[in-house]
């Protein structure tokens, strides 16, 4: 069991989360705006219940490692036991569950957040989409396929990662911080907690998506050069929110024409990335060019591909361009019947 406690007039501004690994008194320090600040501290037996209120004095005890406090400046305080949690079902007729109504996490991969927002971001465009007829309904069902897994393999890891970080065991503390200090004297070690890597990636491989290499994974937000505004804009601006289907290395006129019928299909817009920086003439096709790297890389693995990017920028299909009249029957299916 945990204090939580949100504190005022405090002096941190670090602009990132603190874990204070310290086996006597794990805790966290969260800085937040205008002199915010929410302390998190793991109580031992006999300090409270998640029942009780947190007497001032307990706080003001704990708190004092790092500043003294006065009850007025007490914003807020409970305590709390994290819990990792999945719902069994996600959807029910036309409800569905999102963030924490799907899933609860504990804090110390910081993921619950973000996973609401990639339910969000999962769900809200294929609702839309069913809503003004434009997709077929059974879409929605896909909602529950593609994120639960995800969602069950944060808190997992979420928890593995707890019992690590805010172990009490001084032996055990002891080995954990003398492995990471190792690994962060080398280049791919920091690189390895800078990132953040450890957390399970985020792709799937049922759903809304044509089997394929390179699928059920999300585009990244390189900078491009619009050659049809001359801006350098992020790409999400560029593409715009709904579909996209871009073409890297597709030059051929005639490709462009029959892939159309896919781009139809979803109101999609189109761009083409040359990996070798030129501009070809394509009637009605956007060109991009890289400014940093950082474009290219994005879309390195698919170059001599059509890419098909639904709203929320996952690959939903990959395919040589001589491979279109296969690809259209499987996108077909996610639209109603005429």
């Amino acid at each position: 069991m945990w204090l939580v406690v949100d504190t005022l007039g405090d002096f941190h501004t670090e602009r990132y989360g603190m874990h204070h690994a310290d086996p006597k008194r794990p805790h966290v320090v969260v800085p937040g705006l205008n002199g915010r600040c929410r302390y998190e501290f793991r109580l031992f037996d006999g300090e409270g219940t998640v029942t009780d209120a947190p007497p001032f004095e307990l706080i003001e005890d704990l708190v004092s490692r790092y500043r003294t406090i006065t009850p007025d400046q007490v914003e807020r305080a409970v305590n709390y036991r994290f819990h990792g949690l999945v719902a069994d079902q996600w959807q029910r007729g036309r409800c569905f569950l999102l963030g924490d109504a799907a899933h609860m996490m504990p804090p110390f991969a910081g993921q619950g957040l973000n996973s609401g927002i990639r339910d969000a971001a999962n769900l809200a465009w294929k609702i839309a989409g069913v809503v003004r007829g434009t997709l077929n309904e059974t879409v929605a069902q896909t909602y529950e396929s593609e994120r639960a897994p995800h969602a069950r393999a944060v808190v997992r890891a979420s928890e593995r990662l707890g019992r690590v970080v805010m172990t009490t065991n001084e032996r055990l503390a002891h080995r954990r911080d003398e492995l990471i200090g190792a690994a962060l004297k080398t280049a791919d070690g920091r690189r390895f907690f800078e990132t953040m890597a450890y957390r399970p990636p985020y792709e799937f491989t049922a759903g809304m998506i044509v089997a394929g290499s390179g699928v059920g994974v999300v585009v990244g937000q390189p900078r491009a050069f619009d050659s049809a505004t001359r801006t350098i804009e992020p790409l999400d601006d560029v593409l715009g929110p709904g579909w996209a289907l871009v073409g890297v290395d597709v030059t051929d006129p005639a490709d462009w024409k029959q892939a159309s019928r896919i781009a139809d299909l979803f109101d999609a817009s189109t761009a083409m990335v040359p990996t070798d920086h030129t501009v070809p003439r394509l009637e009605s096709v956007n060109v991009l060019l890289d400014v940093d790297g950082r474009l290219d890389a994005e879309f390195a693995a698919y170059r001599g591909h059509f890419v098909l990017l639904r709203p929320d920028h996952v690959v939903a299909a990959a395919w040589y361009p001589t491979e279109t009249d296969r690809i259209l029957p499987a996108v077909t299916a996610w639209t109603p019947e005429l």
